[in-house]
């Protein structure tokens, strides 16, 4: 996390093909964090400083009259941990010590 990240593709086609990226059903546009660079030869897609809730499959589609052709790329954000889940077990209890256990956390990093 908190890194950027680009997708880059050439496109070829004739007649050219127009280009969409799609986030999931969503199409995507360039926004705060997210900018996309499309040429009639290439496109790129990037994001910058990423979270977690930017990773997910991202879809190149390009249509022409000739038809379609999608690639779909797999982005994994990698974060911190988040905390453990509850509720907190404890076993083993001495004058000297006790044995702590939980569940792990929904979002595993």
């Amino acid at each position: 996390a908190g890194d950027s990240f680009k997708i880059e593709a050439d496109v070829h086609g004739k007649p050219i093909p127009t280009i969409q990226w799609f986030k999931g059903a969503q199409e995507l546009t360039t926004a705060a964090r997210l900018e996309i660079k499309s040429t009639n030869f290439s496109t790129c897609l990037s994001v910058k400083e990423a979270v977690r809730v930017d990773g997910g499959q991202y879809i190149l589609l390009l249509k022409n009259v000739g038809g379609e052709k999608s690639v779909s790329v797999n982005v994994k954000v990698l974060d911190r941990p988040g905390p453990p889940e509850g509720p907190v077990l404890v076993t083993g209890v001495t004058a000297e010590k006790c044995t702590l256990a939980w569940k792990p956390p929904q979002q595993d990093g």
